[in-house]
């Protein structure tokens, strides 16, 4: 099942290139993913972790007796590429019963000078 939510992920994305993020590099993207069991998202990361990911699961930060697997891999924020993985991670997770609540990555910077976004805010 395909996320409705490619709207706000170019939202994020054209943030990112306000910055001066070229996109193209990979770089950390994680992937939030909550669980009511456990032991279902020991399964999940299982799944993941053959496909590349790196997987991390513990109790939800919320105290709502959830368990959080947070997947995270390089990839690239080109959303040619990046929005085929958004999809596949949160099918992945609906399919083994969970619930997928998003992403983010670091932005990353060409090394050509660019003015802070303090500067930019106040035209320095």
């Amino acid at each position: 099942m395909a996320r409705n939510k490619q709207a706000e992920d170019m939202r994020v994305i054209e943030v990112m290139r306000e910055n001066g993020d070229p996109l193209a590099p990979k770089r950390d993207v994680r992937h939030y993913c909550y669980f009511e069991a456990a032991h279902d998202a020991e399964k999940f990361a299982a799944q993941l972790r053959e496909i590349g990911f790196s997987v991390e699961c513990e109790p939800s930060a919320a105290d709502d007796g959830k368990t959080l697997a947070l997947a995270s891999r390089d990839d690239s924020a080109e959303p040619t590429t990046l929005f085929p993985i958004l999809d596949q991670v949160a099918s992945m997770t609906e399919a083994a019963g969970g619930e997928y609540d998003g992403w983010e990555a670091a932005i990353v910077r060409t090394n050509a000078p660019r003015k802070s976004w303090l500067r930019r805010l106040f035209g320095g």
